[in-house]
């Protein structure tokens, strides 16, 4: 099952780069011979967590494994209510590279600058993209029992240019286990 924001072609815009990648994913789900379920929504909110988890509990059952791969503008707390907004700067030094500029009458080379996130926007960042969000999937779906006896949940991530070009990293990986024999996690 995927949960996402991501739009179908219209016939005037292509559908978003997130769409196309569900379908793939829902056409190999079926060439194996499951099924996919896809639900459009805000995955970082808790009424999409909520959407999901239902939809887990009626279709599907406990879930053996959870992937947690999202990149959003922003989340709000659900118990202070603080909106997070994640920012996209490196962190430590800043950088710098070439970039095509279209903003005069002809193009031009020029360079563009990041200046490093500073601790508050890393942790915010954290909050909407990482960790944060991360637990409250797990917490939504252990609280109506739907993990399986020793599922397992990781975190991807986009990171460093030298990765983003291997694609995604596993940042983080968990194995979920009961605290006894049978006890399912709670």
């Amino acid at each position: 099952m995927g949960v996402a924001f991501e739009s179908a072609d219209t016939g005037r815009r292509t559908a978003s780069a997130g769409w196309y990648r569900t379908a793939a994913a829902d056409s190999l789900t079926r060439q194996a011979g499951g099924g996919f379920a896809f639900l459009k929504a805000d995955a970082v909110s808790e009424d999409g967590k909520k959407q999901v988890v239902d939809l887990v509990e009626q279709r599907y059952g406990p879930v053996d494994y959870l992937i947690h791969s999202l990149a959003a503008p922003r989340r709000t707390d659900p118990v202070t209510g603080t909106v997070h907004h994640s920012v996209i700067k490196p962190l430590g030094d800043r950088y710098e590279a070439p970039s095509l500029d279209f903003t005069g009458s002809e193009p031009a080379v020029s360079r563009i600058r990041l200046e490093p996130g500073t601790e508050e926007e890393k942790q915010a960042t954290i909050a909407v993209m990482g960790g944060t969000d991360w637990s409250l999937w797990v917490m939504a779906l252990a609280g109506r029992r739907l993990l399986a006896p020793e599922s397992t949940t990781i975190a991807l991530t986009h990171v460093g240019s030298e990765r983003r070009r291997r694609g995604c990293t596993v940042t983080s990986r968990a194995t979920l286990r009961p605290s006894s024999p049978g006890q399912r996690v709670a």
